[in-house]
């Protein structure tokens, strides 16, 4: 079994981008890591202690094996060398096979820097002369996942399919953070917004839901024939 990191500038982020994809990978008995560069505050209708509690719900709605927050600054999070040592040291306890992250292009520049942060501290965790507990780790391959500010139309390099029940532990996970999307907020906008967003994604991928998935990189294939299977002509089908 693997072990996947998904990073987030703030609290509900992981949820947004890729929670439907960690869901499915707890159960099939992955160990996946949440990490959050920041607390996520201040904001209007919440302060420390409730982000705190929303994001220990939220946890458990993903039955996700563990989460860290970083306790960086929020609004000001930028890419240092203090981020790059607090998240590379989190890498090496963690030991991630797979790293999600945001992606570069965005409105908020605390989702820019965490992509940047994370890149950079995929280097620091794997150098072997450097001051930081554990020994190197050389993460796995570094994805990003949309939770954008920005009214863009990405384009995925590809497309993880999720089930129902994986989206409805997204739902759950995302409705947690009550004080960011039910206080002063219209009824049913956030489940609105990512079941459609889901249902998308998943007829790019030919399944009923999926989750986008960006990366610089060309993904190898072992065979030919891992590309068959994905589903041939144009029904959605259910995920299993």
């Amino acid at each position: 079994m693997a072990t996947i990191m998904a990073v987030g500038a703030h609290p509900d982020d992981i949820e947004i981008g890729i929670g439907g994809t960690l869901a499915r990978a707890v159960r099939q008995g992955h160990r996946v890591i949440g990490v959050d560069l920041t607390d996520g505050e201040e904001t209007p209708y919440g302060n420390r202690n409730l982000r705190a509690a929303e994001t220990a719900k939220a946890t458990e709605a993903l039955g996700l094996a563990d989460r860290i927050c970083l306790d960086l600054p929020n609004r000001l999070l930028m890419d240092t060398e203090d981020a790059r040592l607090k998240l590379g040291s989190a890498m090496r306890t963690f030991r991630p096979d797979i790293v999600f992250t945001h992606h570069e292009l965005d409105a908020h520049p605390d989702h820019v820097a965490a992509f940047q942060i994370t890149r950079g501290a995929a280097l620091i965790s794997r150098i072997v002369k450097i001051d930081l507990p554990h020994e190197p780790w050389r993460p796995g391959p570094l994805y990003s996942f949309i939770c954008s500010h920005l009214r863009h139309n990405y384009r995925p390099s590809f497309v993880l399919e999720i089930s129902e029940e994986d989206l409805e532990a997204k739902l759950n996970a995302v409705r947690a953070y009550e004080s960011q999307f039910v206080v002063a907020r219209p009824e049913g906008w956030v489940e609105d917004y990512i079941t459609t967003r889901a249902r998308y994604f998943g007829s790019l991928g030919k399944a009923v839901y999926g989750e986008a998935v960006l990366t610089d990189e060309v993904i190898g294939l072992a065979n030919v024939f891992d590309i068959l299977g994905r589903g041939s002509g144009n029904t959605p089908r259910p995920l299993a």
